[in-house]
């Protein structure tokens, strides 16, 4: 099943406005992502999803012999775990104490796919977590807005806070901290794991005119001024 089909059945299972806008607007997103877990997975492969969500389900369904775990708040919406499957109901927050940290087989392959910007603690104990969770050799896969993208500079230039209030949900509080991609190979790197590629794309799509504007002017100027950052390291 390709990653279109996929997401394409994901998203009439989800039939609420929100989940539905949330995919479109993240569809490419998805794509770059799922792309980049096609080419470090392998057959038997145990695979850790940071804060699970939509991709979760699509990784279980392109992989289907690859063993998924979840570490976070769950998702009631979500397809249950397959056997052999298991969830840890954890607050990333607690990561800041290494005592609380989960135990479990080392993970060939860890997604933190737009996690990080929602941390209300430094994220530096928590790529430690997930450094401690991954197997030599292993691969982590980042992603988290640009915090130095050109919509949040036109913004600003416009004398507008670029970023959303946070709310009162624990857990959809919104972003506490967004990072430029410097900041975030430094990051990876203190939690002794070593960047491999760092991508920006412009990747959300909210088919607003105001969106496509400033996709397109940034996509004219250098590759600092785009949505989104991908990260690749290696333990």
């Amino acid at each position: 099943m390709s990653v279109d089909a996929v997401l394409a059945q994901i998203g009439a299972r989800f039939e609420d406005a929100e989940s539905r806008a949330y995919l479109r607007t993240h569809g490419r997103r998805y794509r770059i992502l799922l792309g980049l877990v096609g080419q470090v997975v392998t057959p038997g492969a145990r695979i850790l999803d940071v804060g699970p969500g939509y991709q979760t389900e699509a990784i279980r369904k392109l992989w289907p012999a690859a063993t998924v775990d979840t570490i976070g708040f769950l998702d009631p919406r979500l397809e249950p775990a397959r056997d052999g499957e298991r969830h840890y109901e954890y607050d990333l927050a607690q990561a800041v104490d290494e005592a609380t940290w989960p135990r479990a087989e080392p993970y060939d392959v860890i997604v933190f796919a737009e996690v990080i910007e929602h941390l209300h603690v430094g994220p530096g104990r928590v790529l430690a977590l997930l450094a401690s969770l991954l197997r030599p050799g292993g691969t982590l896969l980042v992603q988290t807005p640009n915090a130095a993208a050109l919509s949040r500079r036109f913004w600003l230039l416009a004398g507008r806070n670029p970023f959303e209030p946070i709310r009162d949900d624990l857990h959809q509080a919104g972003h506490f901290r967004e990072y430029t991609a410097r900041e975030l190979e430094r990051l990876v790197r203190d939690a002794g794991l070593q960047p491999v590629r760092t991508r920006l794309d412009n990747y959300f799509r909210t088919g607003s005119v105001k969106n496509r504007l400033l996709v397109e002017l940034s996509g004219a100027f250098p590759p600092g001024l785009r949505q989104g950052i991908t990260l690749v390291a290696r333990r």
